[in-house]
């Protein structure tokens, strides 16, 4: 290429293949064009501007975020067009081609990103804040039920949508919570949030309900099944076995997959139950808050943020053993760490889970140690404070925030506080 090509739509899309030129017209809400010749396809594009702006909407709509992203940026550039070299440091993910909208070419080491004229013209028939809000909640209902899975460990389907208002400022429909249950998946702009795949597990039986439960994934006929695999295994080779799960079980050990299944089901359901009947009867109803900093980081990242996770991040950089990675080993040890203390029912299991990676060992100091885990602890959310961590529900006793029904006895939420503390 000599020069960059005309900006012009008509001389764009005369290039490209007519099956993708086909595709863009019906876009536009064009019909019976399949059989036009090409030239003729692109005199009806060009003489349908309502038809543009129509493109616009659905392309935006289904596009990546930085295809989003570059639309959005070239519409506040003179003429639509943007130029730059590798020594600008353009973040990639800042601009992406989205043709025929958006054209991205290479020339002697310069990139030009530019929006055909006639595309500009037609954007200003589109709401773009709109299409944005649109584009969000694909992300910001599964975020939703992320936190309430991570925060709570089961939690109402209905509760999804006063989450959605707490975070983001809106309240989702039933139709949209269900939906966003089974595609299960949420992306964010935010670098640290990412973009994850997440599978949003239902009970009881695993069935997506408006009136069911969503719950986290250890809490899953997946997880239930996969556990009842594992203690079946480890039984029939005649070894002890003790599975990390978030019940206790305490059935005897058996032969069969289909007995173990049953019994780890029967396990999981009364665990369940028994977060479902506190809560309902009085002890720790009213939830904890989430805080406001979630929607932005996603609930581990949030979790991971906190300063007692920093502290317990630095003292991990500061003791990483000899055979261990030292780029990888505290944020992987601090992962484990959390990940294990959310998913199990013993409230002392942060502590076994630190003593199980040999963290005790790795220093002479245990006191300093064990105050950063009893610090750690007390700052993330529990399952069986309702989503309060024990610290925010020890404050909210003592000053009188937490109405009294929120628990059957004074005597009986400080045991529980004890126990998750």
């Amino acid at each position: 290429m000599k020069q960059f090509p005309s900006h012009a739509l008509g001389d764009l899309i005369a290039n490209i293949r007519k099956d993708r030129l086909v595709a863009f017209a019906r876009t536009m809400g064009l019909s019976r064009i399949s059989a036009l010749r090409k030239e003729r396809i692109v005199e009806r594009v060009l003489a349908d501007s309502d038809g543009l702006s129509r493109a616009i909407e659905a392309q935006l709509r289904s596009c990546s975020n930085a295809q989003f992203a570059g639309f959005k940026l070239l519409l506040g550039k003179p003429d639509a067009t943007f130029t730059f070299t590798g020594d600008d440091h353009v973040r990639r993910d800042a601009i992406e081609a989205l043709e025929p909208l958006v054209w991205m070419y290479y020339l002697d080491g310069t990139y030009c990103a530019f929006m055909p004229p006639e595309i500009a013209q037609a954007a200003a028939a589109v709401d773009l804040a709109a299409i944005e809000r649109e584009r969000d909640r694909t992300w910001q209902i599964p975020l939703a039920i992320a936190t309430l899975k991570e925060f709570f460990g089961v939690a109402r389907v209905a509760d999804v949508a006063p989450c959605c208002q707490e975070l983001f400022g809106f309240e989702p429909t039933v139709h949209d919570v269900l939906e966003a249950i089974k595609k299960g998946t949420w992306s964010l702009l935010n670098d640290s949030c990412g973009i994850r795949r997440i599978e949003h597990g239902c009970w009881p039986k695993d069935i997506i309900d408006a009136k069911g439960y969503i719950v986290a994934y250890d809490l899953t006929d997946t997880a239930v099944e996969t556990l009842a695999q594992e203690r079946m295994r480890w039984h029939a080779k005649v070894a002890p076995y003790r599975a990390g799960a978030a019940w206790i079980y305490r059935y005897e050990p058996a032969i069969d997959y289909e007995t173990y299944r049953i019994a780890e089901v029967k396990a999981r359901d009364e665990f369940i139950q028994t977060l479902l009947g506190a809560r309902a009867k009085g002890v720790i109803k009213e939830p904890g808050r989430i805080d406001p900093a979630v929607a932005t980081r996603g609930p581990r990242g949030w979790e991971l943020q906190l300063p007692e996770a920093r502290a317990m991040r630095t003292w991990l950089d500061a003791h990483v053993p000899d055979e261990q990675d030292d780029f990888t080993y505290a944020d992987e040890t601090l992962e484990r760490l959390i990940s294990e203390r959310n998913r199990s029912a013993q409230p002392c299991n942060m502590m076994e889970t630190a003593r199980e990676l040999g963290l005790f060992s790795c220093t002479f100091d245990v006191k300093e140690l064990l105050d950063l885990l009893v610090a750690l602890e007390e700052a993330l959310p529990s399952w069986h404070l309702n989503g309060w961590t024990p610290r925010d529900l020890h404050e909210a006793m003592a000053s009188g925030t937490v109405p009294a029904k929120c628990a059957v006895s004074a005597a009986e939420s400080d045991r529980l506080v004890r126990a998750e503390g």
